[in-house]
């Protein structure tokens, strides 16, 4: 559990800097505040890539939005973080930003698609 928690907890920070940080630094205090009441072993510092060598030693951060809200979604300490109202409304305007760019077309898909029509 450890394992995911941090990776979520890396990905909150350096993939969702447009977080507000009393959001972000609450999530941490609050992991750290779990570790440390459990007695987890955070383990060596991790110096690799998140998403290259140390597939092995740590399960994969979320490539996506989408990935990071299924993830947070099953994170019961992050959640314990916020006040259940503040929690529910960053859900849902971080599930709004993921509807709308999965629904956007972009210059790639025109570019990739529109050869295809004869």
């Amino acid at each position: 559990m450890k394992s995911i928690r941090s990776n979520i907890l890396a990905f909150a920070v350096l993939a969702l800097l447009s977080a507000p940080p009393e959001l972000t630094h609450a999530a941490v205090l609050e992991a750290i505040s779990d570790g440390l009441e459990r007695e987890i072993d955070p383990g060596s510092p991790q110096s690799e890539d998140s998403y290259g060598d140390s597939a092995e030693r740590f399960p994969a951060l979320p490539r996506t939005l989408g990935d990071a809200l299924g993830a947070l979604a099953e994170d019961g300490v992050v959640r314990g973080a916020l006040p259940a109202e503040l929690y529910d409304a960053f859900v849902e305007y971080k599930t709004d930003e993921w509807e709308r760019f999965c629904g956007t077309v972009t210059e790639w898909h025109r570019e990739m698609y529109l050869r295809a029509i004869p």
